[in-house]
């Protein structure tokens, strides 16, 4: 069993009380997707509006439908998260310190590391965020993913895997690099070795944020608010994505 390492009352404090219902049926798998309906007596089949999945389950809808991940449903709600994190790095970065991210208008000639310290494209080619420091030579690989909470562990040995062969090929070039896998679950779950690898990294380039506790919060709320407009659209064919969520 997983733990949640940020506590639930500190989540849900200040949401509107529909999210907050949301939140208590989304952990219980209590909310109207098409298998509960079905299992409730209350339609026939249990497929899925958007992809025709005989097993609409809440799992699929909010994290493994293929049309909404075509269509860029769970791209949007990374997207949201990452843009969160990097909003909060930036700002507080020392002189010097290069930050780019995998968002538009936040890369270097449309790659995330520069090409003069890595020419890379192919998979494990794009990490979501990226910290450099020329000075002292090192480098920081961020790789964000939004998985269901029983997959948190596993989405962080995927992540670590998919880019130790960026890592190898830094360290030969006299790179010190730091692989940071990233996850904040569709529900809002962040682990506690999660957070401190967060900001021990960070520590490294002398980036400080000074309400650590504060930003964890945040990237959690916005993966639940973003996972709350994902299953209310699950009936919804059409999709156009709105602006990254704020908090």
């Amino acid at each position: 069993m997983i733990i949640f390492q940020v506590t639930w009352q500190s989540i849900i404090r200040g949401l509107p009380r529909n999210i907050l219902a949301f939140s208590m049926r989304l952990a219980t798998d209590s909310l109207p997707s098409p298998s509960n309906l079905k299992r409730w007596g209350k339609r026939v089949l249990a497929t899925c509006p958007l992809c025709s999945c005989p097993q609409g389950t809440l799992a699929h809808i909010i994290n493994f439908c293929p049309v909404s991940l075509t269509q860029g449903r769970m791209t949007w709600r990374h997207d949201s998260v990452l843009n969160h994190l990097v909003s909060q790095i930036k700002p507080v970065a020392p002189k010097g310190v290069e930050i780019y991210s995998d968002l538009a208008g936040q890369m270097c000639n449309n790659a995330v590391i520069p090409c003069d310290i890595l020419v890379c494209n192919g998979y494990g080619s794009k990490p979501d965020l990226v910290v450099i420091s020329r000075q002292s030579k090192q480098i920081a690989l961020f790789e964000l993913t939004c998985p269901l909470d029983r997959n948190l562990h596993k989405a962080n040995s995927f992540k670590s895997n998919k880019y130790s062969s960026m890592q190898t090929d830094l360290e030969a070039k006299g790179w010190k690099v730091y692989l940071v896998a990233i996850e904040v679950s569709s529900r809002g779950q962040i682990l506690k070795h999660t957070q401190t690898d967060i900001f021990h990294t960070l520590k490294h380039f002398k980036i400080k944020i000074h309400e650590q506790s504060k930003l964890i919060k945040s990237l959690s709320k916005i993966s639940l608010l973003c996972t709350f407009s994902i299953f209310h659209a699950h009936q919804t064919k059409e999709w156009v994505n709105p602006a990254f969520i704020q908090h």
